[in-house]
């Protein structure tokens, strides 16, 4: 009887950027071309979600994938799965777990007011193309005078 000789799992999986909303996770390459599937799950549930992220080769011949949509400040773990077709099946192999990776939190106007106590009077938001830009202008601006410190937050 012969036994099926699997190429080996993913390896070498990192995180190479965490936002609110988005975790980037980065692994080396599979022999035999397999279908990648990063895989991820709040870190106190038990059952794992399929992303939807599609997977790029970098150029540190490195495959990454952006998995978006999560929620900010949380923890979450993340997993690749290798899927190869051949000759005896499908077989899904698995690297590593990453666990407990906290997205950042976003910070509210008032978190960054809070960061300049006793400074800011007006807060200006814009939002220019998906960037949000806040201008904090000091307290010591009086009606009619110009602005003598703008502070970008």
């Amino acid at each position: 009887m012969s036994r099926a000789i699997f190429p080996p799992a993913p390896d070498g999986l990192a995180i190479v950027n965490i936002k609110a909303t988005s975790v980037t996770v980065e692994w080396d390459p599979c022999e035999n071309e397999p279908n990648y599937t990063v895989e991820y799950k709040l870190s106190h549930e038990k059952s794992w979600k399929p992303s939807k992220a599609r997977t790029e080769y970098s150029p540190k011949k490195k495959y990454t994938a952006k998995i978006s949509k999560l929620t900010a400040n949380n923890k979450y773990d993340f997993k690749v799965a290798a899927t190869y077709i051949n000759a005896q099946g499908m077989s899904k192999l698995y690297s590593e777990t990453l666990p407990n990776v906290t997205t950042k939190s976003r910070k509210t106007v008032c978190e960054w007011i809070q960061t300049y106590p006793g400074k800011v009077i007006i807060v200006v938001i814009l939002i220019i193309s998906g960037i949000v830009i806040a201008l904090a202008v000091p307290l010591s601006t009086r009606p009619g005078s110009q602005p003598n410190n703008s502070t970008a937050i």
